[in-house]
């Protein structure tokens, strides 16, 4: 495939997924319903000022970036994950009633944030009921290449 064509198929998917525009999640105040799709990746990043790449001369907080199904608009995108929820998600993975092995997560989450968008935020993060991915998320994630950092 050409890179013309390659351009045409993403801009495509981007329609059929990413309607929203930016294709990253962001947390809004409230309830906040997602299905995280793919194993999460370790980045650092600096409130308000961006993503740390080595040597960039400043630090960062741990974060990591991964996909999600925003059941919002049920639309595919990226998104950037505080510690606290990865720490949580952790937890559920280990745990008797919530345990899974890889991804995509055989459940939804549901993230409550509080003071969304400010340097106090935070969050409660409740798993919900076992339920089976659309098939139509699964194939565009096999389209997908894995989050590179």
């Amino acid at each position: 495939m050409s890179l013309r064509e390659q351009m045409a198929h993403d801009a495509k998917e981007n329609q059929q997924y990413n309607a929203s525009g930016s294709g990253w999640m962001k947390l809004m105040e409230g309830d906040n319903v997602i299905r995280i799709l793919a194993e999460p990746k370790v980045f650092f990043e600096d409130f308000k000022k961006g993503i740390c790449y080595t040597d960039c001369g400043f630090q960062g907080s741990m974060k990591y970036m991964t996909y999600v199904l925003d059941r919002k608009d049920n639309q595919v995108k990226v998104y950037k994950m505080p510690l606290g929820i990865f720490e949580t998600i952790a937890a559920l993975q280990e745990d008797e009633e919530y345990k899974f092995d890889g991804f995509p997560m055989p459940y939804d989450i549901k993230i409550n944030a509080t003071n969304a968008g400010t340097k106090e935020v935070k969050y409660t993060v409740l798993p919900r009921k076992y339920s089976a991915l659309e098939q139509s998320v699964r194939d565009y994630l096999e389209k997908k290449s894995q989050i590179q950092v």
